[in-house]
């Protein structure tokens, strides 16, 4: 999930378009990890305002999506993401699969140290994959190992991955499972202790995070004097100090700002090619919504085209196949998927049809920090009066609307939560992953046999035919069940001054500040 969240995750202009990542059984290529220091450092501290906070320090088991931005400053990956979209060596110098994909082996770099001193080695990597998999954890990045059914350091420098079945993609897989001090998890909040280019340097929960520059980091310094994260208490707040100068980077402002901001001389920085995907979730195992009629009856009932204009400013496109692909996408099936264009007619019938009595009260559960997630609930409020349904709007502050769904498995009957996901986009398997068997969808859709035979088809494809054939399957078998309702695919913009440069958003809304600099 992507909540403001997650998030999750949570992950402008610009529309899903594919973002192929081809991998070898080698990480191939220069690696350009070495050499990245930009010389000696500027004293200025860049600051980002964002108006959900930084509430805890352990990336891998992050809620919120603006905890992201803290991920590529403390921590680093075994692989990491280009702003191209490619997959390039972090940690891990070199990898490799065998002939028959079962068993992946990477390599990691010399030289490497954790902020306390503590060199790094195999053992580590090993307990951070551990935990990643240990379902209690409930973390984010687990659905993406699924195939993962063993990991352990054949010496200091090697980590072994025993597999399920072929994964080509395992490369891309680890790109934010982040290495941290997994030996000592209790200080972790306490110390941000990884190997990232940034070490902690004071940290206030909701409120205020602090790095400085590693002086001993294995890629160079930083070219600035740190990065400060604060909170402000609302958009307005946030946006008054980028304006002042106070603040450097605006994080996700609001889509009814862009034009504004653009008019008054900031930079405005989006993906280049966004995964993020506006959403309705429901509990699909639990009340009203566990009938995938009903899920199809509020997907007719959601005025797409209103909640374009009003809600996101006319920016985006309407996914009318209710499907995580985006129309743009050329994996993207129009023949595979329902057509959910806005029809009241059809939602009261498919209302009728799985008993949900009119009259019937359901609540539409906001997030404060999302300002189009309550526009969204009094467009749907409006449109489900006319059919005879009744909605509550209520809209909470960030951490206890996600409390309320997140994470997965909690009862949430007769909620409808606008949300923002960002899942990779095809033809990368993760977006799959998403749902059912080992996935971390908040909708509680358990999927079916067909569905789990479509995941595994994606995940192990190579051949283009076959890649498009499993992803026809899939968007034809969650348009149908609606586990989550598509709205729009749109990207999640942020505001920089026009003096800051090095700031980039991956496709799925994670914003990379590490190598910000100030004119």
């Amino acid at each position: 999930m992507h909540n403001p969240l997650t998030g999750r995750r949570l992950t402008v202009a610009a529309i899903v378009v594919a973002t192929a990542v081809v991998l070898s059984a080698c990480g191939g290529g220069s690696d350009s990890s070495e050499g990245s220091s930009k010389g000696a450092a500027s004293d200025r501290v860049i600051t980002i305002g964002q108006t959900i906070g930084v509430s805890q320090l352990d990336p891998n088991i992050s809620t919120l999506s603006s905890e992201r931005v803290m991920w590529n400053l403390l921590y680093d990956g075994l692989t990491k993401q280009t702003e191209s979209g490619e997959v390039e060596p972090d940690l891990a110098t070199e990898w490799s699969a065998s002939d028959d994909g079962l068993t992946w082996t990477f390599t990691l770099r010399d030289g490497v140290k954790f902020h306390d001193g503590r060199a790094l080695v195999a053992d580590d990597v090993v307990q951070v994959v551990q935990r990643v998999l240990d379902e209690k954890n409930a973390s984010p990045q687990r659905s993406k190992l699924a195939a993962v059914t063993a990991v352990a350091a054949t010496d200091e420098k090697t980590v072994t991955f025993t597999m399920s079945g072929p994964m080509p993609q395992m490369p891309a897989a680890l790109v934010d499972v982040k290495i941290i001090d997994a030996k000592n998890l209790d200080k972790l909040n306490t110390t941000g202790n990884g190997t990232g280019p940034y070490k902690l340097d004071s940290f206030v929960p909701d409120q205020e995070l602090s790095v400085v520059p590693n002086p001993d980091y294995w890629a160079g310094q930083p070219g600035n004097g740190g990065i400060k994260i604060v909170k402000y208490a609302d958009e307005t707040a946030g946006r008054t100090a980028l304006g002042s100068g106070a603040v450097d980077i605006l994080w996700a402002v609001p889509y009814d700002q862009v034009s504004g901001l653009q008019d008054s001389g900031l930079n405005i920085v989006s993906p280049s090619n966004p995964s993020q995907t506006s959403i309705f979730e429901v509990d699909g195992a639990h009340g009203t919504f566990a009938d995938a009629q009903a899920r199809q009856a509020l997907s007719y009932a959601v005025d797409r085209k209103t909640m374009q204009e009003a809600a996101f400013g006319g920016l985006g496109e309407i996914n009318y196949g209710s499907t995580l692909v985006s129309p743009s996408n050329k994996y993207y099936d129009k023949a595979a998927v329902q057509d959910y264009s806005y029809d009241l007619d059809k939602a009261k019938e498919l209302f009728a049809e799985a008993g949900v009595k009119q009259g019937t009260k359901f609540t539409c559960w906001a997030s404060s920090s999302s300002p189009q997630y309550r526009t969204q609930c009094e467009i749907l409020q409006q449109s489900l009066a006319e059919i005879g349904y009744t909605v509550a709007i209520q809209v909470n502050e960030g951490s206890t609307w996600a409390a309320k769904f997140y994470p997965a498995g909690k009862d949430y009957s007769d909620l409808i939560v606008p949300n923002f996901l960002s899942r990779e986009p095809a033809p990368l398997p993760f977006v799959a992953s998403y749902f059912g068997k080992d996935g971390w969808s908040e909708s509680n859709w358990a999927g079916t046999p067909e569905y789990e035979m479509t995941k595994s088809s994606i995940k192990t494809a190579t051949e283009e035919s076959d890649i498009k054939s499993a992803f026809a399957d899939f968007q034809k078998i969650t348009s149908t069940e609606q586990p989550v309702i598509s709205v729009l695919n749109v990207g999640e913009p942020s505001a920089t001054g026009t003096d800051i440069e090095g700031v980039w958003i991956e496709s799925d809304g994670t914003i990379h500040v590490e190598g910000a600099t100030g004119k």
